[in-house]
């Protein structure tokens, strides 16, 4: 995320105008600032007032415009709503699940996580709230804020009942991204917390890339073999 110190280092030498800027800025935000970094170049009070009556900025949240256009990517809308919350804030749940890469839908509101404060309400924001955010649970990925994946899977496990968190861990092991001990050690660590013993279950389950399936449909297919009690077949296995 562009911090205070970015804008300043933008902002060195050649003194280049605010519109120019912003637009830098807006490039590595995915189309979105915020009020505070406008301020921090140093415009006058009505800057944003004008550029938003001339089209150049276009509301999204409170404090929050796009650049430009109105015209966001789904990225553009969960920076915009990491952004609206503030603090240190990062894009949580089935948002950050989607960022992940470990389901492929997720609804129309959209889930940031809440350490330290922050906004109290936001339209189109689920906004969820922690006393203690470790930095091991936050990371940025495509320079959005974000739970870590197994931050992330721990959040879903309260959230999503068993048959349909499976799908989100097996996604996650498929991808190379899960860390079976961090996810245990994460489970033992949040204990009287809703769902942490499935996933800690469905976390021991993954046994590596050799058995990886590659889709749903070949998920279901193994796990039908199994039920059935048939010997477990090789997957995704040149022979």
């Amino acid at each position: 995320m562009i911090t205070v110190a970015d804008i300043s280092s933008f902002m060195a030498g050649k003194h280049p105008p605010p519109q120019r800027v912003l637009a830098r800025i807006a490039t590595r935000q995915h189309g979105v600032v915020s009020r505070s970094q406008i301020e921090a170049l140093g415009v006058d009070g009505g800057f944003v007032e004008r550029s938003v009556a001339g089209g150049r900025l276009h509301r999204v949240h409170r404090g929050i415009y796009a650049v430009g256009h109105s015209a966001l990517t789904e990225r553009g809308r969960w920076m915009a709503a990491v952004l609206a919350v503030g603090g240190y804030a990062v894009l949580s749940h089935i948002s950050a699940a989607l960022l992940w890469g470990i389901v492929d839908r997720g609804g129309g509101l959209i889930h940031v996580l809440a350490a330290d404060g922050g906004s109290r309400a936001r339209s189109g924001l689920v906004i969820h709230r922690t006393r203690h955010l470790p930095p091991g649970h936050r990371t940025e990925l495509d320079g959005i804020p974000v739970s870590s994946l197994r931050r992330t899977l721990l959040d879903l496990a309260a959230m999503l009942p068993p048959e349909r968190l499976r799908y989100p861990v097996e996604a996650a092991d498929r991808l190379g991204l899960l860390d079976v001990r961090a996810v245990v050690a994460l489970c033992d660590g949040s204990t009287g917390r809703r769902g942490t013993g499935v996933l800690r279950r469905l976390a021991l389950e993954q046994r590596g890339a050799a058995h990886r399936t590659k889709s749903p449909p070949e998920t279901t297919f193994l796990r039908l073999c199994l039920a059935r009690g048939f010997p477990r077949p090789l997957v995704n296995q040149r022979l």
